[in-house]
Parts: C-alpha cells; structure tokens; sequence
C-alpha cells in the first residue's frame, strides 16, 4: 500500500504488479482457498461467495448424513466436484441421481468422484429416500381424497357451512383419526346411544363447528347407512 503512494510515480507498482503481490498473500490468509484457474496446483479449489460456500458446505453436509464412511475431507472433494456439475443442493443431488442411468452408480462416480464402496452407499442410501419421498407421496395424495370427500359430505349435510370452514372441520377430524365419512358415522352413533345429545357435544369438539350445525351434520349422519 505504501509503494502505491510512493512521492516518486516512477516507483509506484503497475496493476499488475499488485494483482502478483496481492496472489502471493492469499495463501497466508486463514481460510481462503487461491483460484483454481490462478494457482493450477494440486488441490486447490476456487474463491466462492458466501452463498454459494454455504450450497457447497450443505451438499458435503447431506453426503456425510447418507455415507458414515466419508472423511469431511473427502466429502467436501465430493461436493465441489457436484457443484461442478451444477449439483449445488441436496433436492438436485437427488434428482440427478434419480435420472441417471443404472441406478445413478456411475453418476456418482463420475461427477462427484466417489470411489465404489462410497458411491454404493450413497446410491443405497438416495434409493431409501426416493422410496420413503414416494410413499409420503402416496400417502398425501391418499389423505387429501379423504378429505375433500369428508368436505364434500360436511357441505352436502349443513349448507350454513362455506367451503372454508367445511375444509377446517374435515381437518380437525382427520387430525384426530376420523378420515371417513362412515367412521364418523359410526362414532355418531355410539357417542348417541351413550347420552342423548352426547352426539352434538362431540361433533363440536371433533369438528369444530357449533351446536346447530353439528346437530344438522348429526341429522344427516343417522339417516345413513351403518357401514
């Protein structure tokens, strides 16, 4: 910094000059890594933002979670290695290694430089999540059916009820196991034979509606069928 306010121009460094000492200094300053496209040594990784620090980081972060066997080190090679190959999340990992070919092995070989045992695991382990992500899928898809019936009946059974608060009570009861129409219908029907009015008293506080709409839901409810 001196030599650039140096009293004599003639001895000011050019640019370049400063670019050549400012490069010399970056391996002494803790924690940043010298550009790869500067150094060309064995090793070295390239200058990232913060943010994308933090993709890196995270992607090094979720292999770690799927292979116990991965050193930091090693899975933070694997990521830079994906962040090469635009993998910059755990959500993109998944997706490119659902699309590769083969079960994505040789996915996992080639773009993020894991040897055979790692990439075996991490294959394994990305089958077990894309499973689990399709049952899930399975199972909301299932949950919402059942529910937009129960809105349906709930609708059809009191019409003072909107649409919205039709859909809150079909979610109070599903939260508490009641996912059909016929089951809560079964329950109507033993919480009536308990106590007159035992019915009304539940239908409120299962569905959250008020006492004249749980007891035209009821109405409804014990012209039906049993089953």
């Amino acid at each position: 910094v001196e030599d650039c306010w140096h009293q004599d121009p003639s001895r000011r460094p050019s640019a370049r000059e400063v670019a050549q000492r400012l490069e010399a200094l970056l391996p002494l300053v803790p924690g940043v890594a010298r550009a790869a496209a500067v150094t060309g040594g064995p090793g070295s990784r390239p200058l990232r933002s913060p943010e994308e620090e933090a993709m890196v980081r995270g992607v090094a972060d979720f292999l770690r979670s799927l292979c116990g066997d991965l050193t930091p080190a090693r899975a933070r090679d694997a990521a830079e290695a994906a962040a090469a190959h635009g993998i910059t999340s755990a959500a993109r990992l998944q997706t490119a290694w659902g699309e590769a070919p083969a079960g994505g092995l040789g996915m996992l070989k080639e773009q993020l430089s894991l040897g055979e045992h790692d990439a075996r695991e991490v294959s394994m382990a990305l089958a077990q999540r894309a499973e689990e992500e399709a049952r899930q899928r399975v199972e909301r898809a299932g949950t919402e059916a059942a529910l937009q019936a129960m809105v349906g009946f709930l609708r059809g059974a009191c019409a003072d009820l909107t649409a919205e608060e039709a859909r809150t009570a079909a979610e109070s009861a599903n939260a508490q196991r009641v996912r059909t129409v016929g089951k809560l219908r079964r329950r109507w029907r033993a919480k009536e034979q308990d106590a007159v009015g035992a019915g009304v008293r539940d239908l409120v506080e299962l569905l959250g509606v008020d006492e004249e709409d749980a007891a035209e839901i009821g109405g409804v409810l014990s012209e039906g069928p049993s089953a």
